[in-house]
């Protein structure tokens, strides 16, 4: 009896640490645009843990958009830093791909040579079938890849003076059905020479940021929603988008500093959701904040960037908890480490 105690008590033993090492950790990838780095926090705690990306890669330029290609590698979207009345080259442009785990660099997905189109990506999605939606901030145009990087199509691009086109696009999203995919623009204009590889320059010229949405079976498009403008001083400016469990559209507003809510169907903004950092960080600031892009953990929660329109080094995540998105929690305090963060995934 007593051996067979004993013998019971060790497969207990040995049952509860296969248990643990089996239990995931999961991470949250940011990518640190001045810092040209991709950065990891535990997701648990939010403690920094450090840099992501295994070795160093000077190819990673100004990162912005991260997207699972899939559960092993990670999209990494490089160029130019965009500013106001900014030349921005064309040569920089890329999408870098690491793998999830281990950080390591897993080379080019698509670059700047695989179309004249191609030019600042911001934002990617991932569709059904594993093709890679690409925003083209640059060009206004959003193009299609394939899982090997080689482009397929264009699927929407102002070309001509449109107030409500594709001006500056920044986050992509489809639908859950996979039949439509969701545009947020900055309202951004440019000015290029004629030559096919020289600078572009960015400027603000009262285009409104907006949302548009791209019928995937015809290539039609139309505007989604245009927010209100409140202060001509600091107009909208959307950035990240994403579908939450719920059903509802989620953008974040890069200058307002709130996230709006629309529903899908009546395209109605049915509230927004002030992210307050110094409230909901227990009185530590974020001077000037900006709010970035989005990701939703396996729970449906959101987990949102937030950092600073300053030279000051800092960034925080707060997280607004599923399935009703009322109950905000930080995450990530703000952190010296992150300069000027915008994207950000879940990985474990």
């Amino acid at each position: 009896m007593k051996n067979s105690l004993l013998i019971f008590l060790a497969i207990l033993s040995l049952s509860n640490c296969d248990m643990q090492s089996n239990k995931q950790t999961n991470y949250l990838i940011i990518s640190n645009s001045n810092g040209h780095n991709l950065l990891k926090f535990d997701l648990a705690n939010g403690q920094y843990v450090g840099v992501f990306n295994a070795e160093a890669n000077n190819q990673l330029n100004f990162p912005d958009g991260i997207t699972k290609l899939d559960e092993k590698r990670l999209i990494v979207s490089v160029g130019c830093q965009t500013a106001d009345d900014a030349p921005c080259d064309k040569e920089s442009s890329a999408l870098l791909l690491y793998d999830t785990e281990t950080g390591e660099f897993q080379g080019t997905f698509t670059s700047a040579k695989s179309s004249h189109l191609f030019h600042r990506p911001y934002g990617t999605a991932v569709g059904r079938d594993g093709e890679v939606a690409v925003a083209s901030f640059f060009s206004n145009a959003i193009l299609k890849y394939d899982q090997a990087g080689h482009l397929l199509d264009t699927l929407a691009r102002t070309t001509t003076f449109d107030s409500l086109g594709f001006n500056g696009p920044n986050g992509l999203a489809f639908n859950p059905e996979m039949t439509k995919l969701f545009v947020t623009t900055e309202g951004a204009s440019f000015t290029c020479k004629e030559e096919p590889d020289s600078p572009c320059i960015l400027k603000f010229e009262g285009l409104p940021s907006l949302i548009r949405q791209i019928n995937l079976l015809d290539h039609s498009s139309e505007v989604f929603a245009i927010p209100t403008i409140l202060d001509p001083n600091n107009p909208p400016s959307l950035a990240g988008i994403l579908f939450a469990p719920n059903g509802k559209i989620f953008v974040s507003d890069y200058t307002m500093k709130i996230i709006r809510v629309y529903d899908p169907t009546s395209k109605v903004e049915e509230r927004t959701i002030t992210i307050n950092a110094e409230e909901i960080c227990n009185g530590a600031s974020i001077p000037a904040p900006y709010l970035g892009d989005m990701t939703l953990d396996q729970e449906g929660s959101i987990y949102v960037v937030i950092g600073s329109n300053t030279n000051a080094s800092i960034g925080g995540v707060v997280k607004l908890s599923a399935p009703e998105y009322h109950t905000l929690t930080c995450v990530i305090p703000p952190n010296s480490n992150l300069k000027s963060p915008m994207g950000i995934s879940v990985v474990n």
